[in-house]
């Protein structure tokens, strides 16, 4: 099985372990990446604008992101962009990287994720990396400050 789907930074998570993942493995694709659709009918646009939305009341998960992008069932070599993408989004937005629970102990700030911009959202997808599998709701998530 091919493990380039995640372009390298993202191969050790391309095996397809489980169903979700299989379609990660597709080889060709028509249609340009700026005009996907997800399964629910919204232009990469929307999605990100849906994004933002959300951060503004709310917590973003890395799971949120990573599986928001999945669902545009992009090319391979589109998948990690994307992420990407949606990462620098939410940190140009404002959000930080954040750990807890905002029910719990409120938002706590992961510190070895704060830096520049691009430096946040690569900690971030090597985050992913490292756990070789794709992210859930005990990963990071992003959340502005005034949400904390």
């Amino acid at each position: 099985m091919q493990r380039s789907a995640w372009i390298p930074a993202f191969a050790g998570m391309t095996i397809a372990r489980g169903a979700g993942w299989r379609h990660l493995h597709r080889k060709h694709m028509l249609v340009p990446v700026d005009e996907l659709r997800n399964l629910y009918g919204q232009s990469i646009e929307e999605w990100l604008a849906g994004l933002r939305l959300t951060l503004e009341d709310d917590a973003v998960s890395l799971c949120q992101i990573v599986g928001g992008a999945v669902e545009f069932r992009p090319p391979n070599e589109a998948l990690h962009p994307l992420v990407c993408r949606a990462l620098l989004e939410m940190l140009n937005a404002g959000g930080i990287p954040s750990e807890g629970n905002a029910a719990k102990n409120g938002w706590q700030p992961i510190a070895h994720y704060q830096g520049n911009v691009q430096q946040t959202a690569d900690h971030l997808v090597n985050h992913c990396i490292r756990k070789g599998a794709p992210p859930d709701l005990g990963d990071p998530w992003l959340v502005l400050p005034r949400n904390m």
